[in-house]
């Protein structure tokens, strides 16, 4: 179907606004499909490293390196009890604990099948990957009580700059949980993992002393928080829409309800107890299909954000990138990049280029972009453009 970018938030960064970014970038293949498996879901780069994991949906995860531009496969291992399942289930995210260089403590999260539970699990990094398993303590799980479908899980982990970890839930295919502040599910929350095991609210959580909300809430009214990537001490979320939207949320305050499931997109008309969507992304607009010349789905229905570039050790992108929010939409194909203003707005999105299914990105050595795409599982790598 075709979609619509509409850009509520239309700051502009500098005296001539963002650079253009037409033609400029392509995306580089490392490794395709010939030479991994598919169902990739995340990447994620070890601080300061050339090595890097990959987590594939049915609960195994990757250990690469990268030799000059070779991801050389070191090992693999599996994340025990993902018992996947068909649509959207399963281990979607690795993550590194801010102290990671000196406490060695990762995190994966993953939605079941079987018994219906998202789950975050806590590890301490070891290359010897038996132990690794062995180390596995839960943080935190949460009931999807009795989901008609199996859809609208836990897909994403971030930390914030406070240091706490940010867990969206999707709503489990059950809209009225978005709104009811005593379920954890189709809310973001904001919790401190304890090395032991299991979690501890912040005594600073907005809703701590009120017994009518869960103490571990900072956001409500999400449907399907697919992907959701910090940008300073904020957080912009990728939200899956029902059948009018795609929605891009910013996380700003320190207490928000994005308005699932009395809106969809925008509020019409607008309702002052709801955030409406940094970026909207009608089904019914030619506008995304039209700038981007080799699209090939019919099916809008998955964005993904993935990152805000902002450099790491290099700048292999001549500026172009600087603070830009780069998106994608996992069926259609198409790539864009939005500017981030200081206030956290976004200026009009450009296209990128056009890659099939990209879930994940993250920067790499010399401050590269890397990425991967799900079904027919490639390995890429954001480059300037050489048309010499």
């Amino acid at each position: 179907m075709a979609v619509l970018g509409l850009a509520l938030g239309l700051g502009l960064v500098g005296c001539g606004g963002p650079p253009d970014l037409r033609g400029r970038l392509e995306p580089q293949l490392l490794a395709t499909a010939d030479e991994l498996r598919p169902g990739l879901t995340r990447i994620r780069f070890f601080p300061s490293s050339d090595e890097f994991l990959v987590t594939r949906k049915v609960g195994q995860v990757l250990h690469f390196r990268l030799d000059g531009d070779n991801p050389v496969l070191l090992g693999r291992f599996h994340v025990p009890g993902v018992a996947p399942a068909p649509s959207d289930l399963g281990l979607t995210e690795v993550i590194f604990h801010p102290d990671f260089e000196s406490n060695k403590l990762l995190y994966f999260s993953f939605t079941t099948g079987d018994n219906r539970w998202n789950r975050v699990l806590q590890a301490h990094w070891t290359p010897k990957y038996e132990d690794l398993v062995d180390s596995l303590t839960t943080v935190i799980e949460v009931d999807r009580i009795e989901p008609p479908q199996l859809w609208h899980g836990l897909y994403a982990l971030a930390f914030g700059t406070d240091g706490y970890l940010y867990v969206p839930m999707g709503d489990a295919n059950q809209p009225s949980f978005a709104q009811d502040p005593q379920s954890l599910l189709g809310k973001l929350l904001r919790i401190e993992p304890l090395e032991e095991g299991g979690y501890r609210v912040p005594a600073d959580n907005p809703f701590v002393g009120n017994d009518q909300v869960r103490d571990e809430i900072v956001a409500l009214g999400l449907r399907t928080p697919w992907r959701m990537v910090p940008w300073q001490d904020t957080f912009f979320l990728a939200d899956v829409g029902s059948s009018r939207y795609e929605e891009v949320n910013h996380y700003q305050a320190p207490k928000e309800n994005f308005g699932w499931p009395d809106c969809e997109g925008p509020c019409d008309p607008p309702r002052q107890e709801y955030k409406d969507p940094a970026i909207a992304i009608a089904r019914g607009d030619d506008t995304f299909k039209l700038e981007d010349t080799v699209l090939t789905g019919e099916q809008q229905t998955s964005v993904s954000v993935n990152i805000v570039y902002e450099g790491g050790g290099g700048d292999p992108y001549d500026g172009l990138l600087d603070q830009q929010l780069l998106f994608s939409e996992v069926y259609q194909g198409y790539v864009r990049a939005a500017r981030v203003s200081e206030d956290g707005t976004l200026a009009p999105s450009q296209h990128l280029f056009h890659l099939d299914a990209v879930v994940s990105m993250d920067v790499g050595p010399g401050g590269f972009i890397y990425g991967i795409t799900h079904f027919d599982s490639k390995i890429f790598r954001i480059v300037l453009r050489n048309d010499e």
